[in-house]
């Protein structure tokens, strides 16, 4: 009874370390299938990484040319208003310099008026004057 025991416990051992040993290459098994898995989807994110990088420095090169055409379209406008505003300080002048100059001419003509209207009121006086001796002589 006690051999029969003993082959027993020994067939037992032997099932058992069988089964530890299954359960090992079970396990071994699903780990590599797990780490499988796991490389795909380590790929899988490095790929989609990647392409993000990708298109971030793409826009960065998209941003960075467009800011740099629109800072010279600035530089381009900055001067642009530069030149108008030099040309209008020019214009500005002329227009002074203009108003002055018709300042003076109404002058010079109030002035000339004045002279024409004194000279027309001296020469109606003299013909005045010229016509009261024409009248006194043919009296």
């Amino acid at each position: 009874e006690l051999s029969r025991s003993k082959a027993e416990v020994e067939l037992l051992k032997q099932n058992l370390i069988s089964t530890q040993e299954e359960l090992a290459a079970n396990d071994q098994a699903r780990l590599r299938q797990k780490l499988e898995q796991s490389s795909y989807k380590l790929q899988e994110v490095l790929a989609k990484l990647s392409a993000a990088e990708e298109e971030v420095l793409y826009v960065q090169q998209e941003g960075g040319e467009r800011e740099l055409a629109l800072r010279h379209a600035l530089g381009e406008k900055e001067g642009r208003m530069s030149e108008l505003e030099e040309q209008n300080k020019s214009w500005k002048t002329q227009v002074q310099e203009a108003t002055a100059l018709r300042i003076g001419m109404d002058k010079i003509v109030a002035e000339s008026n004045a002279r024409l209207n004194a000279a027309l009121t001296a020469q109606r006086k003299a013909e005045q004057s010229f016509d009261d001796l024409q009248s006194t002589l043919e009296d």
